[in-house]
């Protein structure tokens, strides 16, 4: 890993494992929440100092499980449909993301929210040079965005989100921007 990547882990690390003491009033627990995303996404490639980019669709799933106060507890998961290939040989892959995180609700009105999260990112590579097929290596990302009611029982609205990651000699970036719809019986106040 890169300098300060260690950091950035143990920074990530504290938050996740301090949802519970996140200041404020306390609610009553929710029910699992499931939200789901569609949008567009930017990935990077690097090796040796030289990337490459890539623009196309990106997809999310997002399972949340309310602790009562202002942050739960959230497993995702990211698809990167879109191939990305790195600066050198003939070959690209596509990326699916696994990350456990703490759901960060700001606000009087706790519509707004900050997710940092950990987990896994799994490659698969296509082309004539491929060294393998599949990679699975450690995995990063932090991400903001707001959930509106748009009627009883059903919210929407904008998340972005930062996924990084890195193995052996490459790095990866996906930058995504979606909408994100959640079916739920009931929003926060």
């Amino acid at each position: 890993m890169p300098s300060g990547t260690s950091g950035a882990v143990a920074v990530l690390c504290a938050i996740l494992f301090s949802s519970s003491s996140v200041q404020g009033q306390q609610a009553p627990a929710s029910p699992p929440t499931v939200r789901l995303g569609l949008g567009i996404g930017f990935a990077s490639s690097g090796v040796g100092g030289e990337n490459l980019y890539a623009v196309g669709l990106v997809g999310a799933a997002l399972f949340g499980f309310p602790t009562g106060g202002r942050a739960d507890l959230a497993l995702e998961i990211n698809g990167q449909f879109f191939k990305a290939a790195p600066p050198v040989g003939d070959e690209a892959y596509t990326a699916f993301y696994v990350l456990a995180g703490s759901n960060i609700r700001l606000g009087s009105a706790r519509r707004v929210f900050l997710r940092p999260s950990l987990g896994i990112v799994h490659r698969s590579w296509s082309g004539t040079e491929v060294v393998t097929e599949t990679k699975t290596s450690f995995a990063m990302g932090i991400a903001v965005g707001s959930l509106a009611r748009i009627g009883d029982g059903i919210g929407l609205g904008p998340e972005l989100y930062i996924r990084f990651s890195r193995a052996d000699e490459i790095s990866t970036t996906l930058i995504g921007l979606q909408i994100s719809f959640q079916p739920v019986g009931r929003l926060d106040r």
